[in-house]
């Protein structure tokens, strides 16, 4: 993971914006670490569902779908951004894979 400084830069982060989200890098680097670990995982159950719903496309009357897996860092500058917002999902280091 990059330095908490270029990362802010990079996705033009303020400090205080940061010190709003109320998040330690700790935490954040923690979270990094397991999304990047379980990545290809995530991907493999997403490849997996892509066929399973593309053998059944006529049934679900849909004629395409686009999906992806977020990389970790996207994911790092989403939470950052989504606690600014004190958004419900967000609010402890669990819920950041929870659906709800």
């Amino acid at each position: 993971m990059i330095a908490k400084n270029e990362l802010l830069k990079k996705y033009n982060i303020s400090e205080d914006e940061f010190e709003v989200a109320d998040i330690k890098w700790e935490e954040l680097e923690y979270i990094y670490k397991d999304f990047s670990e379980k990545r290809s995982s995530y991907e493999q159950k997403l490849a997996e569902f892509q066929k399973e719903f593309l053998m059944n496309i006529s049934e679900n009357g849909i004629h395409s779908i686009r999906t992806r897996v977020k990389d970790a860092e996207h994911l790092i500058v989403k939470i950052i951004r989504k606690r600014q917002e004190n958004y419900k999902k967000y609010r402890t280091l669990d819920k950041y894979k929870s659906e709800k």
